[in-house]
């Protein structure tokens, strides 16, 4: 099987070669590598990790350093299902590696099973730090039916949450629990996860990145929050995005850069 393997590389330059060699070092799958820097701030350090890793192991590297990840998402896993014809769409994160050899391709046969009848795949149950789609595959068939990340999210924070809430609303269910729904499926593997701000397993401080951690916190946290809020309802009450019947659930390929625009206008997103 052909599979496009994406990540984001913000600030993890400590982590990120042991993650893609967990991945790639033991495969028997054709893989292309995606990987982008989606730092705010040029980075010397991460660029040459980023060139060392495009290097050994191939593939496309995008080295813009805007903090954009949803924007990356997108575009990585629509190249991997129309440009490079991909069967599958496996969207790291680097703080997320496989500790057993082969455990990627375990992980990929058996999600191989699920392929034509479920929007995500993921690789483990065990979410740290509250993300919903930490590590795991986005399909074709869900990308079908339910489309791509809204990126007017900034710059990812609850990305995940809304994709989850329209996965749920597709087949009429209101479950904020994401461990069931007839959705996903979930395939525990043998992996290390660490919390992105942290760096530790489970973890709590000494913070690793006082600044990202603070910028989340005070800053992207609660404009996503908001958004989130105005786009579901306070209590995500809506079944609809905005409450406009007009507005489906999918959110296509043109577009992307901004879904809704008359309900929705970002003017941070140039400065991240």
């Amino acid at each position: 099987m052909k599979i496009s393997v994406c990540y984001a590389l913000h600030d993890e330059v400590d982590l990120i070669e042991n993650t893609i060699r967990s991945v790639f070092d033991k495969s028997k799958h054709d893989l292309i590598l995606n990987l982008c820097l989606t730092s705010s701030v040029f980075n010397e350090k991460i660029l040459s990790t980023a060139e060392k890793i495009h290097s050994r192991y191939g593939g496309f590297l995008i080295s813009k350093f805007e903090n954009l990840p949803s924007k990356y998402f997108n575009l990585m896993i629509h190249d991997a299902y129309i440009n490079q014809n991909a069967d599958m769409a496996f969207v790291g994160s680097p703080d997320y590696y496989f500790t057993h050899p082969n455990e990627f391709d375990l992980f990929i046969d058996k999600a191989s099973e699920f392929a034509d009848s479920r929007f995500f795949i993921s690789s483990t149950r065990e979410i740290g730090d509250g993300a919903v789609f930490q590590s795991g595959i986005y399909t074709k068939f869900g990308i079908e039916k339910i489309g791509y990340l809204d990126q007017n999210f900034v710059p990812n924070e609850s990305s995940d949450s809304d994709y989850h809430r329209r996965c749920c609303l597709y087949y009429g269910r209101r479950s904020d629990n994401i461990f069931d729904s007839p959705y996903r499926k979930d395939i525990i593997c043998n992996a290390e996860h660490y919390n992105h701000h942290f760096y530790k397993r489970n973890s709590s401080p000494p913070i690793k990145n006082f600044n990202r951690y603070l910028q989340n916190a005070l800053i992207f946290h609660r404009l996503n929050r908001s958004y989130l809020t105005q786009k579901w309802g306070e209590n995500n009450e809506y079944e609809f995005p905005f409450n406009k019947k007009q507005y489906g659930l999918k959110i296509s390929w043109d577009q992307v850069d901004n879904p809704y625009p008359e309900e929705y206008h970002n003017s941070l997103n140039p400065f991240f």
